[in-house]
């Protein structure tokens, strides 16, 4: 998981986030990275509107924690009420 340039880390993010959906375990990848590469930004600036790309990944990381909590009080709602 070792990206360099503020570039792919925000675009390690997005993939992180994207494949998140499907392994949950990637969520945290999506949001170290995501958190890694704004602060990259700002402190070094961002000239080609790579921010939006962090935090996309950011977004579908939680996003992904959300889904994942949700299937799982729903599967313990179900598994009690059976």
């Amino acid at each position: 998981m070792f990206v360099e340039g503020k570039r792919d880390i925000a675009r390690a993010s997005r993939s992180f986030g994207i494949a998140s959906i499907l392994l949950p375990l990637l969520s945290y990848f999506a949001l170290k990275n995501g958190y890694k590469a704004l602060k990259e930004f700002e402190e070094t600036g961002d000239p080609n509107n790579e921010k939006k790309i962090a935090n996309l990944g950011i977004m579908l990381g939680y996003l992904s924690i959300i889904f994942y909590l949700f299937l799982l009080v729903a599967a313990l709602i179900h598994s009690v009420a059976a």
